[in-house]
């Protein structure tokens, strides 16, 4: 960084928290202005950023955001190839493992989630897709008020800001998150993906994101990347550098804090209300640090961390909260059940390696060559162009000789005419897909070793609707325990059934890739054959995680399992919401990242009284 510009404003515990001496003796009283806010926002990840940015838009408020990772600003996190290699020692991630599956060959499933300022979208593929309008009105249709696709939309125009080449008033422009194509094919096989899904009836989607167009299909994928061609965290593109400064005075962004838990009082009529969060440094168990709210704590710390923290804090399930001797402020079963998450099975091929992301390892020349025309032009392998088609059907419709898609034709004619068969329109819950077929140039088996001789191109099919859902539950009542995760994935014989199908139009699609002009695909890994019990052998030995969590503080009611309501704040408790992937009342049917960007404009929605 040049020596004379400011760096950005990061604090330390010390900096924004009273020092506790006895917590026991706490008055909240006594906490003195420089500790007293009016919101607090445990969690700096890809909502967490989004909520800081708007509420500190008014200058009359005092914000703080406590986040257990680190700015970790460099080069190489801007570079999306290198930054979204989870993989590497370096990364800014979690990384711990589930229990055994049993539903899934007894696999100890790897889990990762972002540790930075701007969490997730510091690290994922960083694919925009906001979930089809039936999506969203399946969540209305179910009492969810305030939450249709006609709700959501202007707060998705609110964050976007749409290349010129994407068009439609279904786009925001003014936005401060870039939303792109990335344009040219990468890879040769591109068209022929387009081709062979067209033999199988599935229209091509120029606009992943246009409400107008059908539901099923091949898609072109938008990407959340600068025009230079650099990743565009929510930290970046809501709380830039810039703008933190600007703000340092009311928005104080804390990093490197763990918060060990929320504290409460008792109000006369029974009721807990939030007063303030106990937190102290990541680096120091020593001392504990206080911070009061005046008007509400906001938990954005993700799937995992949100129900977490309540439970540590002593929100969940009597019984489980009493076998960690943790005091119950709101016995609230929901917390931490219906954990949902894409499954993913993948085929793979073996391709000539130019057309595979492997050739940049089998090659210094090539990876450098390609590192340069980055740098250069923001063009190139390090663009990280693994995903720009996916295919998203609905298993229901596919035909058990061909996999072919099978649709009742549109009626061209008179009042309702219309050009889109009616199991693909977009807004009709009936309609929602429960696959998505991903093609990728790369070995998507974590326990093969890559080797020079070939490439590989896979095709991950993926349950995007499960029936099957898990939980997260305390592992102890240290806050710096990972909590014990159960994705109970495949438990439900009805998502084998959907991935079976998955698996034999993924088959299908390679078959007419070969026929369409791309002969040499030679089998890599894939099932012995099309046979129920050969793919049901081969599922649960190769379920993997599409990392796409959700639903553990489920937006319904509490006789239902529910966590929060309908504007997102705690059953049975006051000035405390959630506000992240794990208040979805069911995982979407996309890559997540975009509708939770919206859950967090929504928040922030509702604390303005927007709507009322």
């Amino acid at each position: 960084m040049w020596p004379f510009s400011q760096s950005y404003p990061e604090l330390r515990v010390e900096q924004v928290g009273v020092l506790l001496q006895n917590e026991s003796k706490l008055e909240i009283a006594d906490i003195n202005e420089k500790a007293t806010y009016d919101y607090i926002i445990v969690g700096g990840g890809t909502s967490g950023c989004v909520i800081a940015s708007r509420l500190s838009e008014d200058p009359s408020l005092k914000i703080l955001v406590v986040e257990r990772g680190i700015l970790a600003d460099t080069w190489a996190s801007r570079v999306p190839l290198l930054s979204s290699n989870f993989d590497s020692n370096s990364a800014p991630a979690y990384k711990w493992k589930t229990v055994p599956q049993t539903h899934a060959d007894g696999q100890e499933i790897r889990l990762v989630a972002g540790k930075a300022l701007g969490g997730t979208s510091r690290i994922n593929s960083m694919l925009y897709t906001r979930g089809a309008p039936a999506e969203w009105n399946s969540w209305s249709n179910a009492g969810r008020k305030g939450w249709s696709y006609k709700d959501m939309l202007p707060y998705f125009l609110r964050s976007e800001r749409a290349a010129d080449d994407i068009t439609g008033d279904h786009h925001g422009r003014e936005g401060s998150w870039f939303v792109r194509k990335i344009e040219p094919w990468f890879f040769s096989f591109w068209p022929i993906v387009l081709s062979a899904a067209s033999i199988l009836n599935l229209p091509t989607i120029k606009d992943i994101n246009d409400p107008s167009g059908p539901i099923c299909g091949a898609a072109l994928i938008h990407r959340t990347q600068y025009e230079s061609g650099e990743r565009q965290p929510t930290s970046t593109a809501f709380l830039p550098i810039e703008l933190a400064l600007e703000r340092k005075e009311r928005l104080k962004i804390c990093t490197g804090a763990i918060v060990n838990k929320i504290d409460f009082k008792s109000e006369e009529e029974g009721i807990s209300k939030v007063v303030g969060i106990y937190f102290e440094s990541e680096k120091n168990t020593s001392k504990v640090y206080y911070a009061k709210a005046r008007k509400e704590v906001i938990v954005a710390a993700g799937t995992f961390g949100s129900p977490h923290l309540l439970m540590l804090s002593g929100i969940g399930a009597k019984e489980h909260l009493q076998e960690h001797n943790i005091p119950v402020i709101k016995d609230l079963p929901g917390v931490g059940q219906h954990l949902m998450d894409h499954t993913g099975i993948p085929i793979s091929y073996k391709v000539p390696l130019k057309e595979s992301l492997h050739s940049i390892q089998a090659s210094m020349f090539l990876a450098v060559s390609h590192l340069f025309k980055y740098i250069i032009s923001g063009t190139g392998f390090f663009l990280f162009p693994v995903s720009q088609v996916s295919i998203f059907i609905r298993s229901a419709l596919l035909s058990s000789q061909t996999s072919e898609l099978v649709v009742t034709p549109p009626n061209r004619e008179g009042p309702d005419a219309t050009q889109i068969a009616p199991e693909l329109n977009a807004h009709d819950p009936e309609n929602i897909p429960d696959l998505e077929i991903l093609p990728v140039p790369v070995n998507l088996n974590p326990a093969e070793t890559f080797t020079t001789k070939s490439g590989i191109f896979s095709l991950l099919v993926v349950l995007v609707q499960p029936k099957s859902t898990g939980t997260v539950r305390l592992a102890s009542s240290n806050p710096r325990d990972r909590p014990i995760v159960d994705l109970n994935a495949l438990a439900d014989p009805d998502d084998v059934s959907a991935l079976r199908k998955g698996l034999r139009f993924a088959l299908a699609l390679a078959r007419h890739m070969r026929n369409s002009g791309w002969a040499k695909m030679l089998n890599h890994q894939v099932p012995r054959s099309e046979s129920a019990a050969d793919l049901n052998e081969y599922i649960p030995k190769n379920a993997q995680t599409v990392y796409h969590y959700s639903s553990t503080c489920r937006m319904t009611n509490e006789e239902e399992g529910g966590v929060v309501d309908d504007e997102l704040r705690v059953h049975g408790v006051k000035g405390l919401r959630v506000a992240d992937a794990s208040v979805f009342y069911r995982v979407f049917g996309v890559h997540t990242m975009a509708p939770t960007v919206a859950v967090a404009e929504r928040c922030v929605g509702f604390i303005k009284g927007e709507g009322k």
